[in-house]
């Protein structure tokens, strides 16, 4: 990406501990040295293991619901490839699947992005670690739309809800369930934090100060939604091609 988040957490303990001595390496042999990240030689962390929590509720906490093939840039600008991952949505933890062991979590701080495969439309879906919109200290990941002067991102925030069928004013809700809403957010090289979008007209085009007349009539001529991803990308397109 244009825009690079510096990162100075990466330790000593963690460079020993991933014991990679190429720039790529994929498959089984990446498997085993991701799995010693959280392992009882290493000084930075343990093992979490993923449980099944989420049994009997509505829905998935996940980005994709199955395992599929990803790749991981970490920290120290090293990928490593073909590895069986799942993001979880709802906790904002990316997960990968050990043959034997299970499906174990990853530590935020040791990856820079990750990418995963969607099987419906065989096309690679970038996951971006940036600063937390509103927390000083921490790091999400956002979805990486489009890539520019101004970048897009999403972030697909999910919801708990649990059952409600008891007493007068219940909802007759019989099932905890996880419902999905998208988010859009957008970063500038102004600010290390992404900001929240708004999806009308006037709220993207004033985030182009400079160009925010022209896109609004942009939006007006082309007759787009903005709260359609594929029409905010056009947004974001037609800005990029003014400069």
């Amino acid at each position: 990406m244009k825009n690079t988040v510096h990162y100075s957490f990466l330790t000593l303990s963690l460079l020993l501990s991933l014991n990679i001595t190429a720039q790529e390496i994929s498959g089984n042999d990446a498997q085993e040295n991701l799995f010693k990240i959280g392992g009882p030689d290493a000084t930075i962390g343990v093992i979490r293991k993923f449980d099944n929590r989420y049994e009997g509720v509505k829905g998935t906490p996940f980005y994709f619901d199955l395992w599929t093939k990803g790749n991981l840039e970490l920290v120290d600008g090293r990928r490593i490839e073909n590895l069986q991952l799942k993001y979880n949505a709802y906790e904002d933890e990316l997960l990968m699947n050990k043959p034997r062991e299970g499906a174990i979590y990853l530590q935020k701080e040791i990856i820079k992005a990750f990418s995963l495969i969607d099987t419906k439309t065989n096309t690679e879906v970038i996951f971006v670690k940036y600063r937390h919109p509103k927390k000083e200290t921490e790091f999400k990941f956002y979805r990486l739309i489009y890539d520019g002067t101004i970048t897009l991102f999403e972030v697909l925030k999910v919801v708990f809800e649990e059952a409600d069928f008891h007493g007068g004013y219940s909802k007759d809700k019989r099932f905890d369930e996880f419902k999905k809403y998208s988010i859009y957010y957008y970063y500038t090289d102004s600010d290390p934090h992404p900001k929240k979008l708004k999806t009308s007209p006037s709220g993207v085009s004033k985030i182009f100060p400079n160009q925010n007349t022209e896109i609004k009539v942009y939006i007006a001529e082309q007759n787009l939604d903005c709260k359609n991803e594929s029409d905010l990308e056009k947004v974001f397109e037609y800005y990029q091609q003014m400069q």
